[in-house]
Parts: structure tokens; C-alpha cells; sequence
């Protein structure tokens, strides 16, 4: 019932049965990526946001980022192991 400019962001805990970090780091599906950046939804996995506070610890803009990628539209916001940044429309 909201308008289609309304913010949200979809949380995902990717294979939360793991016990590896290696095993958990998986990517989005592209069909979920395509359809969040339709409807202009980021998505970011519980890995992603833990690696955003580690970059915004080691003084890099983490969190600025994060925020305007949420203006900009939808997609998956993915922070790898390198603490680069990226978002994934597809």
C-alpha cells in the first residue's frame, strides 16, 4: 500500500546452516537481483553488512555508500572479502 518511492531494503542470511564463512559467501541469485533492481529494493546478505562495518572501521566511506546505492535504486549491494563494494542489477 505504499507509493513506489517508499524505502525498503530486503535482509538476506544466506545459507545460515553453514558453519564457514567460505561456505556462507555465496552470491544473490541473478533472478533476485533482477527482480530487487526492478522494483527498486537493495538487497544486501548479513555477510555484506558485517564486511561494511569492517570497511567503515578501516576509515573507508562504507556506510555513505551504502546509503546513496539505497537512493539510487535496487539491486544486490555486495561487499566482498576485500572490502570493495559493488552493486549487482543482474
Amino acid at each position: 500500500g505504499k507509493s513506489d518511492d517508499y524505502p525498503a531494503i530486503l535482509v538476506v542470511n544466506t545459507y545460515f546452516s553453514k558453519e564457514s564463512t567460505e561456505d556462507r559467501d555465496q552470491p544473490i541469485p541473478e533472478d533476485i537481483r533482477r527482480r530487487a533492481a526492478e522494483a527498486n529494493i537493495p538487497v544486501i546478505r548479513t555477510l555484506d553488512l558485517v564486511r561494511l562495518k569492517q570497511k567503515e572501521d578501516s576509515g573507508f566511506p562504507g556506510i555513505k555508500e551504502f546509503l546513496e546505492s539505497i537512493r539510487a535504486g535496487g539491486g544486490w549491494y555486495e561487499v566482498n572479502e576485500t572490502l570493495s563494494s559493488k552493486v549487482h542489477t543482474v
